[in-house]
């Protein structure tokens, strides 16, 4: 689950290992229900001498009940057998300053509720449900290879004639002994698989959520034909996936304990850019399950056909989404196919559905992404909003993508080149806000915004059920533009299956608003006499932004506080480019962008830092809506034309 800063998690991980440390009786409190491997322990150290040293100790111990089992050096971890608790405590009596941390080691398991017999290998091709309930097919996977997903489990079947095969896409390795990560001898991993990528227009099988065969692939085969293993193998697995590029990782796997440097992992690669998945357990209770409840890992509960919690789906306030995972069609090792429940097959519904929207917008930054699929998904359960059984609601690859699609999402180059873009609007432009509650039947309801001319200059279909939708554009004064919402059903959207409502304001003023109506309601508006835009002559403003080099803490009212010495700063920040009213500079800088690089406030709240001359073309009137770029970026917003 994704709460806060990863700074304070690895505080709070610390200030526990120091306490043990600190105390002459090393205690290791072990969690209900986990099965923990006794006096197997999993060490982290610390990249120090007095690390290194620690780790000597081990490996060049004297006592031979002290086994090293293993070593993942991209963590500096090593795994070792002690022979008592005792032992434990009398070598952290001498290496303690060189441990960073250490926990028990125990066993995880795939996180499978049940199966049933496989079905025929000729099985013609048919959709299941969990890919229409995601409405992942809503979604093209054109850009599909612009993602790499990496899955976690029992291996993938290379042979299977449903699944992709091109070598050129895969990546893999094995953490059984004597199995190649190109097979699976458990047919979990595969059923996993396909999920996410079984072929479409094949004429067989299934279909998973991208289906045009051309997704990146890494495989991180931990799992053996039966069975579970050791929490420290996942945590091998897992920085395998981070080691060979994934953007998205599956685990549907838990069982594990709370392990801090599994803990450490997950929080590095998420500073890496990358998105983790996690199946919620399959306890039929509340208990806190691992992975899926450590800090920044996307915890997914398992629904039914029928849209309600799966009874073995495991609830509590670390769940994040739902997805399908009760008797899930997919594919099994020997071109079969077959039905499996549990929130194993619910995870790759979301972490399938995050890399197909992802990969039409690789630049954006994962926080932003997760943010998008929590705040689209489709509210369930009798509670509005979130949940423990349900989280934020099913997953909605359609209304994902429309949310990404509608935001601003610039990419960013880590310095400034050539001039800025000449894209920008030849006229002053306005806000246009659209306020859109939608009823229990979104599909039924689209608007548009046409100019004088009859021409469509905005529109969108909707697809999300009894969501809040808000869009914001800037559109030059014209007499006149027209709203138009439709309901194909004839019935609008409010009120006898919700209580959908819209709002439209343009330049601060509402120009029409309402939700009971029949087929369609439209409304005109846009002659503005004047543009509230004045002159750089009357008027110079500074950046409403701060500056990136501060972390977005400081900006123009801080330089205003001894503008003497900041307006004379041009490097690394050309100061009076970005607050050319404070430094007097209006004459200079008034109609042009600042050189500085910026923080800018996303709609969903996450922040960015970027340079006026990185906003693409395409996305210049998008991005001039907001406040904090359009007083930023002079010239590129048109400030200075009338």
């Amino acid at each position: 689950m994704y709460i806060s800063g990863k700074l304070l998690t690895l505080s709070a991980l610390w200030s526990a290992t120091e306490l043990c440390f600190a105390t002459d009786t090393v205690s290791f409190p072990r969690q209900e229900g986990v099965k923990y491997i006794d006096n197997r322990f999993i060490i982290e150290y610390e990249n120090t001498t007095e690390g290194n040293n620690a780790k000597e100790t081990i490996v060049n111990n004297p006592d031979k009940s002290i086994v090293l089992v293993n070593e993942i050096p991209s963590r500096n971890i090593q795994v070792v057998n002690f022979s008592s608790k005792e032992s434990v405590k009398k070598w952290l009596s001498g290496a303690k300053k060189g441990v960073k941390y250490i926990d028990e080691d125990s066993w995880t398991f795939p996180d499978t509720q049940s199966t049933t017999d496989s079905q025929n290998r000729n099985l013609a091709e048919s959709i299941p449900y969990g890919i229409t309930h995601v409405k992942a097919l809503d979604v093209s996977d054109d850009n599909a290879g612009e993602r790499k997903v990496c899955i976690i489990d029992s291996g993938y079947d290379m042979g299977h004639p449903d699944l992709p095969s091109d070598p050129s896409l895969f990546t893999g390795e094995s953490f059984v002994n004597n199995y190649s990560w190109d097979t699976d001898e458990n047919s979990h991993g595969t059923h996993v698989a396909g999920t996410i990528v079984a072929l479409q227009d094949n004429e067989i099988g299934v279909v998973g959520v991208i289906r045009n065969g051309l997704t990146k692939m890494h495989i991180s085969k931990v799992f053996p034909a039966s069975g579970g293993v050791p929490t420290s193998t996942i945590i091998d697995g897992f920085q395998s996936c981070v080691n060979n590029g994934s953007n998205v990782i599956n685990m549907s796997l838990g069982g594990g304990g709370f392990t801090s440097s599994f803990a450490s992992a997950i929080a590095d690669a998420e500073d890496d850019g990358i998105l983790t998945f996690a199946s919620s357990g399959n306890t039929y209770g509340s208990g806190l399950q691992y992975p899926a409840s450590y800090e920044f890992v996307i915890a997914v509960a398992s629904i039914t056909e029928n849209y309600v919690r799966s009874d073995f789906s495991t609830y509590n306030d670390e769940v994040d989404i739902c997805a399908p995972g009760s008797s899930v069609l997919s594919t099994v090792p020997g071109g079969g196919y077959s039905s499996y429940s549990g929130t194993s097959m619910a995870c790759p519904h979301a972490a399938g559905v995050a890399a197909l929207v992802w990969s039409h917008y690789p630049s954006m930054a994962n926080e932003v992404l997760r943010d998008i699929l929590e705040d689209t998904a489709r509210d369930l359960g009798s509670t509005v909003g979130y949940d423990v059984e349900y989280g934020h609601g099913l997953i909605d690859a359609k209304a994902a993508f429309d949310a990404a699609t509608n935001i601003f999402v610039p990419t960013v180059s880590p310095r400034p080149s050539g001039t800025p873009s000449t894209s920008a609007p030849t006229l002053p432009c306005l806000d246009l806000e659209i306020d859109l509650l939608t009823d229990r039947y979104a599909s039924e309801t689209r608007w548009e915004v046409t100019d004088p001319n009859g021409a469509i200059v905005q529109s969108d279909d909707v697809t999300a059920d009894s969501f809040q939708y808000n869009y914001i554009y800037c559109l030059p004064p014209k007499c006149d533009y027209t709203f138009t919402i439709y309901d194909t059903f004839g019935d609008g959207i409010c009120c006898g299956y919700g209580a959908g409502s819209y709002s439209v304001t343009y330049n601060g003023a509402q120009v029409i608003s309402g939700g009971d109506f029949g087929s369609q309601e439209s409304g005109t508006f846009g002659c503005v006499t004047s543009a509230p835009i004045s002159s750089p002559i009357d008027v110079c403003e500074d950046s409403m932004s701060n500056f990136a080099l501060s972390n977005g803490d400081l900006g123009c009212p801080f330089v205003a506080g001894n503008s003497e010495t900041y307006c004379a700063i041009s490097v690394p920040i050309n100061v009076k480019s970005h607050c050319p009213d404070t430094c007097s500079a209006c004459a200079e800088y008034g109609c042009e962008d600042s050189e500085a690089e910026f923080t800018v406030e996303l709609p969903t709240g996450a922040t960015i830092d970027i340079y006026c001359s990185t906003i693409p073309g395409d996305k210049v009137e998008t991005a001039c809506a907001l406040s904090t770029i359009s007083s930023t970026c002079r010239k590129t917003c048109g400030y200075c034309d009338v």
